[in-house]
């Protein structure tokens, strides 16, 4: 990634323009000068990418490419779908932070009488597991459960024939390294235990019924899905690798609650500014999502429930931040609650978005400078 002063000075002074005026085509210009000097996303490789961003009051969103590699396909828009990978966690905990003010359980409860029949989670020094640990990625558990691989239908679906059975066999075996909630240890497999855990608990039919009724219906999140509709299929482009080569979606009989929503952008920033504009019933469970609990593996940054919380500058408020990544999409959310800033980006590749989201983040914010008070 290039560090070009000139055009950071350019870019901050399009960001103050665009922050005065609101106005879309000076944000279109600084993202298009980001893409063209600092991150250099290759469009041989990555066909295509939805930027939405948040400023204030005001809603943007910006296409470019198209959605196969040959250009003759059409471009994306505000309503094509694309799997959003672990960024699902945050919609995962959220239910959580619900269970937890709706006095259902608490944080600090052991998880594992909460699971379904057959299940036995792995204790260290008789510690169990609790919610804030699987919540946390401090539960001692691996990123994926080690058997997984002899259960991969072809190439990349690695979640299709995988189920719960599977699982509980890998935990039965399974002996924990280091205690609950001592150290930061990214983990899927603690995802679909904590999903496992709230289907359970809310009594409900299915993960993605439990995330309709509490989450996707009360919020008019209609685009956010697991299992697509016939019409929203037809809106979900094929993934491409690393290499360029076009992707089936996944596939799941678990690891729901983990890695298996796909969304819109217009979805998605819906989701952000509900983050700044909370309806009462959801406020308490919203902060607490994003309130941070543990360090995380790098320094200046926390973990949340499900949220990572970082911190930039000194004087400035942390970023709350999560990422997504499939064998064929990326996806990026994140945002400042208290200058109502935030930006969604969403991929049809696996190729890395060199820190795009960052970089708009931080033009946004005045090159991480607080606004002057009124």
């Amino acid at each position: 990634m290039k560090k070009t002063s000139f055009y950071f000075v350019l870019l901050f002074a399009i960001a103050q323009t665009a922050a005065a005026q609101n106005n879309k085509t000076a944000v279109k210009t600084m993202i298009d000068k980001l893409l063209r000097y600092e991150v250099e996303i290759d469009f041989k490789q990555t066909p295509c990418l939805t930027i939405g961003v948040l400023m204030q009051d005001s809603t943007y969103t910006f296409h470019y490419g198209s959605l196969e590699l040959d250009k003759k396909s059409p471009a994306p828009n505000d309503k094509t779908e694309f799997e959003i990978g672990s960024v699902t966690k945050v919609f995962t905990a959220t239910l959580l932070a619900q269970a937890v003010t709706e006095g259902k359980i608490k944080l600090t409860d052991t998880v594992e009488k909460y699971l379904p029949k057959g299940y036995k989670l792995p204790e260290f020094n008789n510690q169990p597991i609790r919610f804030l640990d699987l919540a946390t990625h401090t539960a001692g558990l691996p990123k994926f459960p080690y058997n997984i691989g002899n259960k991969e239908d072809g190439f990349n679906n690695l979640y299709k024939n995988y189920t719960a059975d599977d699982e509980r066999a890998f935990l039965s075996t399974y002996r924990l390294r280091t205690a609950p909630f001592d150290k930061y240890n990214y983990s899927h497999l603690s995802y679909d235990i904590l999903a496992q855990a709230l289907v359970t608990i809310y009594k409900a039919g299915s993960y993605e019924a439990l995330l309709q009724e509490k989450i996707g219906k009360p919020l008019g999140l209609t685009d956010t899905r697991i299992n697509l509709d016939s019409l929203q299929k037809l809106r979900l482009p094929k993934g491409h690798s690393m290499i360029g080569q076009p992707v089936a979606a996944w596939e799941f009989r678990s690891f729901e609650g983990s890695l298996g929503l796909k969304s819109t952008v217009t979805d998605l920033l819906h989701w952000t500014r509900l983050q700044f504009d909370t309806p009462t019933d959801f406020r308490a469970s919203l902060v607490l999502a994003r309130t941070a609990q543990h360090k995380a593996d790098k320094e200046g940054i926390e973990t949340a429930l499900g949220w990572h919380s970082v911190a930039i500058m000194k004087k400035f408020p942390n970023v709350i931040v999560h990422s997504g990544v499939t064998d064929g999409f990326r996806c990026y959310t994140a945002f400042v609650p208290e200058t109502r800033t935030a930006v969604v980006i969403l991929s049809n590749s696996e190729r890395p978005l060199n820190g795009l989201g960052g970089l708009i983040l931080q033009m946004l914010n005045y090159n991480w400078k607080l606004p002057k008070k009124k």
